[in-house]
């Protein structure tokens, strides 16, 4: 063994010279002395600064995040704002699926269900809202704009209960709103392609045609209130559209099978629930 060892140390001591010349004149251009023992060293330092250069990226630098697994603040950030959006679609996905079942209702002409109590007129929220009789200067006001065809219900002073309504057709009105009949809706007559008017300001969330009620527009308007415009003969308007009160969205005409003649059958909904027209639109 102490032979073998004595061997090693000789071999690895060994000087070697290196040297490169120019080939065509055989100059000596580069003449360096090496030993395996440096050559050994020089490879291990080498390593060593390479590593070191490495592990100090990784520590002060981002290009730590690149390694697979290693969780940082950004991770977190990007984490939370995803259980945000999947919150957002939940309740959008909620909002869609209650708007469809109220549509839904409305295009059967069902109340709302009994184990939800809405309320049933505009009248209620509104008495509810305000405790002082309107001024003179007001009434002299209403007046002059139910001369014109406008009723406005006032919700006092909640800005969100002020309501504006224009007469969507002007005709003859031949069959009244009524639960005893089952008819929750108002039937005005009139002449074919007559034009039929937005009653306030809202979106059109339903425009196409239904077998029984034929060509159907149905608006949203603000506080969850609708009306429904049925038996058109052209729609003028499509889902998504915004309209303004008294802005032309349909012609009347006689679609659907549940129609006796050119009309327009017009529903009003608050909460879910259906309204009487006449209590709020001059006719």
């Amino acid at each position: 063994m102490k032979k073998l060892k004595e061997l090693l140390t000789k071999k690895i001591r060994n000087r070697y010279r290196m040297i490169i010349r120019n080939d065509m004149s055989l100059e000596e251009r580069i003449s360096v002395v090496l030993t395996p023992l440096n050559l050994i060293l020089l490879v291990s330092g080498t390593f060593v600064l390479i590593a070191t250069f490495v592990v100090l990226i990784l520590f002060f630098t981002p290009a730590k995040e690149w390694i697979p697994g290693y969780e940082t603040a950004s991770d977190d950030w990007q984490l939370s704002e995803l259980h945000q959006k999947i919150d957002s679609l939940e309740l959008q996905i909620q909002f869609s699926s209650q708007r469809d079942q109220n549509l839904m209702r409305i295009l059967k002409g069902e109340d709302a269900p009994n184990d939800h109590p809405q309320s049933t007129s505009l009248d209620d929220s509104v008495s509810a809202l305000t405790d002082n009789a309107i001024g003179e200067e007001e009434a002299k006001f209403r007046e002059e704009q139910e001369e014109k065809g406008i009723r406005i219900v006032s919700g006092g002073t909640d800005d969100r209960l002020n309501y504006s309504f224009i007469t969507p057709l002007k005709g003859v009105i031949t069959d009244t709103f009524s639960h005893v009949k089952d008819h929750r809706a108002l039937d005005i007559v009139a002449y074919n392609n007559a034009s039929v008017k937005a009653v306030l300001d809202g979106n059109v969330i339903f425009s196409s045609w239904t077998p029984e009620a034929g060509h159907v527009i149905i608006l949203q308007h603000m506080d969850n209130l609708l009306s429904v415009y049925k038996h058109n003969s052209v729609l003028l308007k499509k889902e998504g559209n915004f309209v303004k009160a008294g802005e032309v969205i349909a012609l009347v005409g006689n679609s659907g099978e549940i129609t006796t003649g050119p009309h327009l059958h017009f529903e009003l909904w608050y909460n879910g629930a259906p309204l009487d027209p006449r209590d709020y639109i001059l006719f």
